[in-house]
């Protein structure tokens, strides 16, 4: 999968804290996709894409569970 360097997309700044705002963030990119040599119109509801998205939402939602798990310490700035 790569993104076409010729056609940057647009970047938001909108903090994403939930599996459903992950998910929603990845939408409507208008990224240049292929898999199997095919176009990829929208990587979120392609049927081998969404597996990995999924599990990356996941993570989303146990930081919210456990947030002390999912928080880490910088030893820089504290």
């Amino acid at each position: 999968m790569f993104a076409d360097p010729d056609h940057p997309t647009a970047v938001t700044s909108t903090r994403i804290e939930t599996a459903e705002q992950y998910i929603e963030s990845l939408r409507g990119r208008n990224l240049r996709i292929f898999l199997f040599g095919e176009r990829v119109a929208e990587p979120v509801d392609h049927p081998l894409i969404r597996p990995s998205i999924n599990a990356v939402a996941e993570t989303y939602e146990l930081a919210r569970q456990n947030p002390e798990l999912a928080t880490a310490v910088s030893p820089f700035t504290g």
